[in-house]
């Protein structure tokens, strides 16, 4: 490509990319929608229309509400931008479809592409054939027009097919949301960050009042309350795939994260109190609290949850939040059965005036439950587990 033509596509990916709005789609754990969308309307996002939809969120926006959305929201799974859309019935019309996108403006001539197919009543229902044109057609598209970049990379790109329809994507995040570049140790069937989020959101959870994580293993719930007490944005430690498109701006990103680490809070005395009896799990977890400036609000102690009361952390009723073994992954049935009637017992004669929020998978385990509870499904970790909460 000449220098002209290369000015003269940078002119264009400003005008047609920078400057005009998309339509964004935010993929959420299922039945997070709601709460995802609550978020949205709370964060800088200035994103217009956002309406709840089957596995997430549409909204319309500027690149920069992109950019903020995986910055900020906790609750987000990943970040899509729609690309295009059109019929097609034959591979002959697909692949010129395709080759008419103008994916110079989102794209560098060696991109990866990963093409990530779902079609549902489609004459073109063979997902690898289809890929195959899809990618066929990028990269004639980008031969002649695209810029390039110093390496390549991979990008996903999202194809959703129904009735013909095609409906095209680009994955603006790269690894999942939940994925935020925090921990660096991890231990047995942890809880998905975005997820735990999600959790501390319908308790209500903020800074006002403490937070006990007594069964705490790799840490999730605490470092993810003390994110949201500190005001940290989840993605202020990771990377994006946008990072890696032609229009994107370094120094407009790197306005975002200063402004998101100007509103970061510090605190006295630690309002979070994380306890295991596994030794290297707490040790593991004061690492990452050290490494990732969290330990002001963080305590750690190295105790069996039965074998110590809360009064002994804290002198304010809170909130305690329990993820124990399923007897799935972990333990078996009987033992889990076992270790949620010694849970109850514990949470009745200690935590009189606590809200709890615990996750079960044996439904029998709800006949054991002696207070007042709400219950919403969860799916996490292919298991369909129930969140329980309460006072006490």
């Amino acid at each position: 490509m000449s220098l002209i033509s290369e000015k003269s596509l940078i002119k264009r990916i400003g005008r047609q990319v920078r400057g005009k709005n998309h339509l964004f789609f935010i993929g959420t754990p299922p039945g997070f929608e709601m709460i995802c969308l609550k978020e949205l309307k709370a964060s800088s996002v200035a994103g217009k229309h956002a309406i709840p939809v089957k596995g997430g969120i549409e909204f319309e926006g500027r690149l920069t509400d992109c950019y903020s959305a995986n910055l900020e929201l906790r609750t987000a799974n990943r970040i899509l931008m729609r690309i295009t859309s059109f019929k097609a019935t034959n591979f002959h019309q697909l692949l010129k479809k395709i080759m008419n996108t103008p994916w110079e403006l989102y794209l560098f001539a060696q991109t990866l592409a990963d093409i990530k197919i779902t079609a549902h009543h489609s004459r073109l229902f063979h997902t690898k054939a289809v890929a195959d044109y899809i990618a066929k057609g990028i990269a004639k598209r980008l031969e002649k027009f695209g810029i390039t970049a110093s390496t390549s990379f991979p990008q996903n790109l999202y194809v959703r097919i129904i009735a013909d329809q095609f409906f095209i994507s680009l994955d603006s995040t790269g690894k999942p949301l939940y994925q935020r570049g925090l921990k660096q140790n991890s231990f047995r069937a942890p809880i998905r960050e975005t997820l735990a989020a999600g959790i501390l959101k319908i308790t209500g959870f903020s800074e006002t009042r403490p937070l006990l994580d007594p069964m705490c293993g790799s840490g999730t719930f605490s470092i993810e309350a003390a994110m949201l007490a500190k005001n940290i944005a989840p993605g202020l430690f990771r990377d994006f795939a946008f990072s890696r498109w032609p229009v994107f701006s370094p120094r407009g990103w790197a306005y975002l994260k200063q402004q998101a680490e100007n509103t970061i809070k510090s605190f006295d005395h630690p309002l979070i109190h994380a306890a295991d009896e596994n030794q290297n799990v707490c040790q593991a977890l004061n690492e990452n609290l050290d490494n990732q400036q969290l330990s002001d609000a963080v305590n750690v102690y190295c105790v069996n949850f039965l074998d110590f009361s809360p009064r002994t952390m804290t002198n304010q009723p809170g909130l305690v939040v329990l993820n124990p073994p399923y007897g799935r992954r972990i333990g078996t049935k009987d033992e889990s059965r076992k270790l949620f009637s010694e849970i109850f017992h514990k949470l009745q004669k200690d935590y009189s005036g606590w809200q709890v929020a615990l996750l079960i998978y044996d439904r029998l385990v709800l006949k054991q439950i002696s207070f007042k509870y709400s219950i919403r499904p969860i799916f996490h970790g292919g298991l369909n587990l129930r969140l329980i909460t309460g006072r006490l």
